[in-house]
């Protein structure tokens, strides 16, 4: 049985807070735009899906 997390992630000009840590397993994302970019650039998140062995460090640039 897969049990599901909630990951809040919070966008605010350009920093991005994640109200938990991430770890492996089935989460649901919700991303929240609380402030624009006072420059008008969008923002980006990336989801990606680690396999077994793979740390986040290692592909986190």
């Amino acid at each position: 049985m897969n049990l599901l997390s909630v990951v809040d992630i919070s966008l605010s000009n350009f920093e991005m807070a994640i109200d938990d840590e991430l770890t492996r397993g089935t989460h649901t994302v919700a991303i929240h735009l609380i402030e624009n970019t006072e420059e008008g650039f969008p923002h980006n998140v990336h989801v990606a899906r680690l396999e077994s062995g793979v740390e986040v460090e290692e592909i986190v640039q």
